[in-house]
């Protein structure tokens, strides 16, 4: 059995998208910005095929809704520093 590019790709979508949404679970909003900050969205971010600039855009959305639920902001350049040594 073949895994398709698609299949792959979709599945770093879907892994991002619900950690998004995890980030109005109080249960699960540290284990999200976890992931956000660390090599968890930077392995789910190539997978999908997202380029840098994407990435940072998403990355900026994180930082804004968790500032905005009272959360700290800082560290997710984190997430980004690691693609960016990535692609150097």
């Amino acid at each position: 059995m073949s895994i398709s590019k698609i299949s792959v790709r979709k599945l770093g979508e879907s892994i991002m998208l619900q950690c998004i949404a995890d980030l109005w679970d109080e249960n699960e909003r540290q284990g999200s910005i976890d992931f956000f900050r660390g090599e968890g969205f930077t392995t789910c971010a190539d997978v999908a095929g997202m380029d840098l600039y994407d990435q940072g855009r998403l990355l900026h959305l994180v930082k804004k809704i968790v500032g905005r639920q009272g959360g700290d902001s800082a560290g997710f350049r984190g997430g980004l520093k690691a693609s960016l040594s990535r692609h150097a």
